[in-house]
């Protein structure tokens, strides 16, 4: 089983397999649900639709004790459950239509019955030290199911996606983040909070095995002269002095910003990425805090063309220390 941090599909070996098709006869090209309705009768008993719709996912945490959580940004989203054991979101996002399901019971509760071009399975990480193993089908029909289940083989997801997302590994690991339940307390209090950010190009001096994104917070200007005498080596952290369009100013023309005045009543977080390409820029949408966590969500904005260059990002995300919650901070990306 290979490893990987976030390029999870290898769609491309659908093309040398397709003279093992085997026709589905039922053309089934969708999830498919109990065609149950309300109210029916069967033989005099009266039927109930087992399918119940609910304003949003911690409604259903509430009654199954887990949920589904649709990428951040989607529209059409519905909430629902099948037969009180199956939590189902179907949401839209940028165009592409997507069915995510979770159950607390193994086996293939998907409802998708299109005929397999190729499967693939990936051990993706998704934070220092959280994985999962991921099951990718391309169908006959150009769609992609994927199955997985959290670390403690407690809670089994599939996602369906009707169509081809532009970046479609950034996408699916995105969801595989947003449904982890060890990343996530759906019963805690959650809250958005104000920030500040900005990104600094600070390239990598030598390869190393880091594990990317990764988060720091810095409480004081001791810690951030700490940091930058630790990590000057591994990063360029110097000044810059003319800026051009594909760098940023300085690691320490940006650390200027952050005295002594700052540190009373702020804290500091970096955000360390990696990419594939410099032409590859950040933006942070969203800080949000609860009893358990921190988690900030980024999008990645990808130009139609790109550089053949690796870049290394420090992104400086302000917040009142109040709002801080050192000890655990998540990175969700869009």
């Amino acid at each position: 089983m290979k490893k990987t941090a976030l390029f999870l599909l290898t769609l491309a070996t659908a093309a040398t397999m397709t003279s093992c098709v085997k026709v589905d006869v039922q053309g089934d090209i969708e999830p498919k649900e109990p065609e149950v309705s309300m109210g029916g009768m069967m033989g005099g008993m009266q039927l109930t639709n087992p399918i119940k719709t609910y304003e949003n996912g911690e409604e259903i945490s509430e009654i199954l004790g887990f949920t589904v959580v649709p990428l951040p940004e989607s529209e059409n989203i519905v909430f629902s459950t099948i037969s009180d054991d199956v939590a189902q979101v179907k949401f839209t996002n940028n165009g592409i239509e997507y069915t995510l399901r979770a159950n607390d019971d193994s086996g293939d509760f998907s409802g998708v019955y299109t005929s397999v071009v190729s499967e693939n399975t990936d051990e993706i990480l998704l934070s220092d030290n959280t994985s999962v193993s991921v099951q990718t089908k391309t169908l006959t029909d150009g769609n992609t199911l994927i199955f997985w289940s959290n670390s403690e083989n407690t809670i089994h997801y599939s996602l369906y996606i009707e169509g081809t997302p532009e970046n479609i590994s950034e996408t699916i690991f995105s969801v595989l983040q947003n449904n982890n339940s060890e990343m996530h307390d759906y019963n805690g209090t959650v809250k958005d909070v104000d920030f500040d950010f900005n990104c600094i190009r600070t390239n990598a001096m030598y390869e190393n095995k880091t594990h990317y994104p990764y988060a720091v917070v810095i409480s004081s200007k001791e810690e951030l002269d700490s940091y930058y005498e630790t990590n000057k080596n591994a990063y360029y952290l110097e000044r810059v002095e003319k800026v051009y369009s594909d760098t940023t100013i300085g690691f320490l023309d940006e650390a200027d910003k952050y005295d002594e005045s700052f540190f009373e009543e702020n804290s500091l977080i970096f955000v360390v990425t990696e990419n594939g390409s410099g032409s590859i820029r950040h933006s942070v949408k969203k800080v949000e805090i609860s009893d358990m966590n921190t988690v900030i969500t980024i999008k990645n904005t990808v130009p139609e063309i790109c550089t053949a260059d690796m870049a290394n990002w420090h992104i400086f995300i302000s917040v009142s220390k109040e709002d801080t919650v050192p000890n655990k901070i998540e990175i969700v990306f869009e």
